[in-house]
């Protein structure tokens, strides 16, 4: 089974450059969180998936997990798939990862945050 390091060292060209870039800025923004693999992607989680990088030709996309939850808090930031409560941001370049994006990924981990500190508190 290949590794999560394994995985994002194979990432080549643009979608490399935006992996590396989104990977650097999780870090800074929520250096508690896990990196692991979940359906075969690299996820980053807080005892339950946050967001998901998924490396496509030319581009990413991020997934948030609890995507309905965060529209609330970013109205008109996130795209809806067909279906379900996931939403994502499609990153065209490493430049993508702006300041916009940014906020959805401290919005995203913070909402994970007090979900568990609400679950913790009915315990």
């Amino acid at each position: 089974m290949e590794t999560i390091r394994t995985l994002l060292n194979k990432l080549e060209g643009r979608t490399g450059d935006i992996a590396r870039t989104v990977e650097r800025e999780i870090k800074d923004i929520a250096p508690y969180a896990e990196l692991g693999l979940a359906m075969g992607v690299p996820t980053w989680h807080l005892h339950d998936r946050v967001v998901s990088l998924l490396p496509l030709p030319n581009r990413c996309q991020l997934h948030f997990w609890d995507g309905e939850a965060l529209e609330a808090l970013f109205p008109d930031r996130l795209a809806a798939p067909s279906h379900g409560p996931m939403r994502y941001l499609r990153l065209e370049s490493m430049f993508d990862v702006d300041e916009n994006v940014r906020e959805v990924l401290k919005g995203a981990f913070s909402l994970k945050i007090d979900q568990l500190a609400e679950a913790d508190a009915c315990s």
